[in-house]
């Protein structure tokens, strides 16, 4: 019998000293090469959590690698915390690397993201009156003041609540920063009590609702009775991708919109396209659309939720799945305990790493890693998985990040015995690293040197084949530059990149590299 995935979500604490951990911070190393030393101690930072923490819900980082994360407090406030670069709190941010905010009565955070202008987004609900609870979204400047030039003060509240009776509902849950400075938040709306539907949000550069997008600024659709949205992701089209819970009856969906916010037709059924595994547990967490447009979908299912495993599938761009992928189209994750996956990021080689806990032990951080036919990475972490355990207590990660530089983030909470206690634990990993580097270029037909790179970067072939195409893509996978490759060993100029990771695309393989 497969044992229950730690409850991470509801525990109660009382520490109410926040500082970091200092200590020896004992952690069951599989595969230590990949821990980045230079973060915390020994690639982890522990700290003391708030009062009655929610899970982390968001983390991200700015230009100068400082990092953001934010979760709730005593559920009344949100809860934004910045640590340096090295994994230390940043005692220049807020009250000594903390921001808390009730705005107009009670703020539980949701997500965090930065634009451009290293603008920090929080997104989340309040609740301000018995029932009533309304999307909130505020913009700080990168020193962490409100920006007075959004929305009211730095703040934008939605009020849908005030037009209908008690027991209405907005919230907002994941936040996408589009090119013009817009923001998209997808979250939940409802209309009638316990009775909630998947919705998407747009906010103008200035903080208001954008009129053009949907009714009056947002659309919401009910998939099957209570809804829950888990993520979002913008496709290379600007279209809209959705996924998370649905019940009565129980399905995985996954939903596209049009760019003003409507069903896409062409998509599934009417722009729905809807899995059932026949399972009492089942739920979409993460989706992501790929450079050749299929679109990955993770989650987790189960006949009860102390039996549960990590489900991957591929879907083709008109929604139906795609049996070229894994088996049938489905790649499935079961390591003999109960396995959850919270967050999934795509590496520059094509690779999936899946990011979650199993019940392992107290429990465990855990990754999971396949590679994009869908088939599990046997030859890298460690046997293509990856447990953490933190001093031996119980952990979960919730929320993940890849750096400009390359290096994966993750964030959740641990717990002592007996819920005593609780860390909120942050662990970095240097996937990019020599062993990591080596691994991606044998399997490579290509290398590509010196990394990182300053002005010019050579992309040397294993075979020499004249007019190779290659593609030169962001870390987002969007195309900078096509050309063809002329010779074996082929110099090209990117002194005019700006610093952060790249990715060179020769068919259907990738290698990254860092511009300095």
């Amino acid at each position: 019998m497969k044992k229950s995935l730690p409850t991470l979500f509801c525990f109660v604490v009382y520490i109410h000293a926040f500082s970091q951990i200092q200590q020896n911070i004992n952690i069951a190393f599989q595969a230590p090469q990949y821990f980045d030393l230079t973060f915390g101690t020994n690639g982890v930072a522990l700290f003391d959590t708030p009062e009655n923490p929610n899970s982390i819900y968001g983390i991200a980082t700015q230009s100068d690698g400082k990092i953001l994360a934010v979760t709730s407090s005593n559920n009344i406030q949100y809860y934004l915390m910045r640590l340096n670069a090295d994994g230390s709190l940043d005692s220049t941010f807020g009250q000594n690397g903390i921001i808390e905010d009730t705005l107009i009565g009670e703020a539980l955070g949701g997500d965090v993201q930065v634009d451009e202008q290293d603008r920090i987004i929080i997104t989340g609900y309040v609740y301000h009156s018995f029932g009533q609870e309304d999307l909130f979204v505020v913009r700080l400047l990168p020193d962490g003041t409100y920006d007075n030039s959004f929305g009211v003060n730095g703040v934008f509240i939605a009020y849908t609540a005030e037009l209908w009776p008690a027991n209405k509902h907005s919230y907002g849950k994941k936040i996408k920063l589009l090119n013009d400075g817009s923001i998209l938040v997808g979250g939940n709306f409802s209309y009638q009590e316990n009775d909630f539907d998947v919705a998407v949000y747009k906010i103008t550069p200035d903080g208001q609702f954008d009129q053009s997008f949907g009714v009056n600024g947002y659309v919401y659709y009910q998939i099957s009775g209570h809804n829950t949205l888990r993520d979002i992701d913008i496709q290379s089209d600007g279209k809209i991708l959705m996924t998370g819970h649905a019940f009565n009856p129980v399905l995985v969906p996954v939903l596209r919109l049009n760019l003003d916010g409507s069903l896409d037709t062409t998509f599934g059924n009417n722009g729905k396209a809807l899995h059932d595994f026949m399972l009492a547990y089942q739920y979409g967490v993460a989706v992501k659309q790929l450079s050749n447009h299929k679109i990955l979908v993770a989650g987790t299912k189960g006949p009860t939720n102390s039996q549960l495993d990590i489900f991957l599938y591929r879907l083709n761009e008109n929604g139906l799945i795609d049996s070229s992928f894994g088996n049938n189209g489905f790649a499935l994750y079961d390591n003999g305990f109960s396995e959850g996956v919270n967050s999934m990021q795509l590496l520059p080689n094509g690779d999936i790493l899946l990011l979650g806990a199993d019940s392992h032990g107290n429990g465990d951080f855990l990754l999971a890693c396949f590679d994009s036919t869908g088939m599990l990475k046997t030859n890298f972490l460690h046997n293509g998985k990856l447990n953490i355990d933190l001093n031996g207590n119980t952990e979960g990660m919730s929320a993940s990040c890849i750096q400009s530089d390359g290096k994966i983030l993750f964030v959740g909470l641990t717990s002592a015995p007996f819920w005593t206690s609780g860390n909120i634990s942050f662990v970095r990993l240097n996937l990019f690293n020599s062993s990591f580097n080596e691994l991606a270029e044998n399997e490579s037909q290509f290398k590509v040197f010196p990394n990182p790179a300053s002005d010019q970067l050579t992309i040397s072939l294993k075979e020499s084949q004249p007019n190779t195409k290659c593609i030169l893509l962001d870390q987002s996978g969007k195309a900078l530059r096509s050309f063809n490759l002329t010779n074996r060993d082929n110099v090209l100029d990117i002194h005019s990149l700006e610093q952060g990771l790249y990715i060179v695309q020769i068919n259907s393989q990738s290698l990254k590299f860092v511009k300095n």
